[in-house]
């Protein structure tokens, strides 16, 4: 029903004013794909960096009874 009303009020303005309205929405549609696009490419990014810093990181160490000695004050 909507898109028969759609139609028959584009059929009532002239195509070039109706041209201009499709040209519109599909800017705006190619604009909020493109901005997701870029978003999903920031998020991969992101992840990607976060891996390599992960995988670059010390591991923990485990502390030795003899750290733990060394780190007591002799008294």
């Amino acid at each position: 029903m909507f898109v028969g009303t759609w139609a028959k009020f584009l059929a009532l303005h002239n195509l070039e004013w109706s041209s201009t309205i499709w040209q519109s929405v599909y800017v705006q549609c190619n604009f909020r794909l493109a901005n997701v696009s870029l978003l999903l490419l920031l998020l991969q990014s992101l992840k990607d960096s976060l891996h390599i810093w992960a995988m670059q990181a010390p591991p923990h160490r485990q502390h030795s009874q003899q750290d733990k000695t060394q780190a007591e004050p002799a008294s």
